[in-house]
């Protein structure tokens, strides 16, 4: 069942026809059935990496990695919930 949500959730199409499109699971954490609307549901972080160095469009390897761990640990609690999901 899980497939063919992510299926249906990845199809271009669905975001033209439909503005919810919701899933009934259980969370293991809160140990009851939920409800998610898998359009809605975005884990967004922006941070601001830098540059090689000022003449280049190229980012900072160290930069980018640093605030990909830091978004990591902000969402941590959030992306384990979600992954506990049973669809």
């Amino acid at each position: 069942m899980l497939s063919v949500v992510r299926e249906l959730a990845a199809a271009p199409i669905l975001r033209e026809v439909t503005s919810k499109f919701e899933v009934k699971g259980f969370d293991e954490t809160l140990d009851r059935d939920v409800i998610v609307d898998v359009l809605s549901d975005r884990f967004v972080v922006s941070k601001r990496v830098i540059r090689e160095d000022e003449r280049s469009r190229a980012i900072s390897k160290a930069s980018a990695y640093q605030a990909i761990d830091e978004s990591y640990r902000e969402l941590r609690d959030d992306l384990i919930r979600a992954a506990s999901l049973s669809v």
